[in-house]
């Protein structure tokens, strides 16, 4: 659709390598460390605190033009989280576009044009 990923905070994505373990220490300790020095995941049912601060400060860093927030169905965890999120990203005028879906996504259509429409709002301003 024409748009650059520029981060992302999947549990399985880039946030596996913001850390990095202290090479000088026990190599348990250090993994431990590592681990849970990471910004807490929404998903993870964790105090999450940090994790607005961090979503701001990586939009910041990666000079992002939006954020595309989207979340498991009924996922009340993510459901909670996104408010927060958006008003911490209001300051900083970066749009935020937020999708919630099953992941069978029946209706990519649908999908498809709601990301077109939230890129072309992006682009027009």
């Amino acid at each position: 659709m024409g748009a650059r990923i520029v981060a992302d905070d999947m549990a399985i994505g880039a946030r596996l390598y913001t850390v990095d373990a202290n090479e000088s220490a026990d190599p348990v300790e250090a993994l431990a460390d590592r681990l849970l020095g990471q910004i807490p995941f929404a998903g993870l049912m964790q105090p999450k605190e940090e994790r607005p601060d961090y979503l701001v400060r990586r939009a910041r860093e990666t000079v992002a033009d939006g954020v595309i927030l989207i979340f498991q169905k009924f996922c009340e965890i993510f459901e909670l989280d996104s408010p927060e999120v958006r008003e911490r990203l209001k300051p900083e005028n970066i749009p935020v576009l937020l999708l919630e879906t099953d992941f069978a996504d029946k209706t990519p259509g649908a999908t498809r044009t709601r990301i077109e429409a939230f890129l072309e709002m992006i682009n027009n301003d």
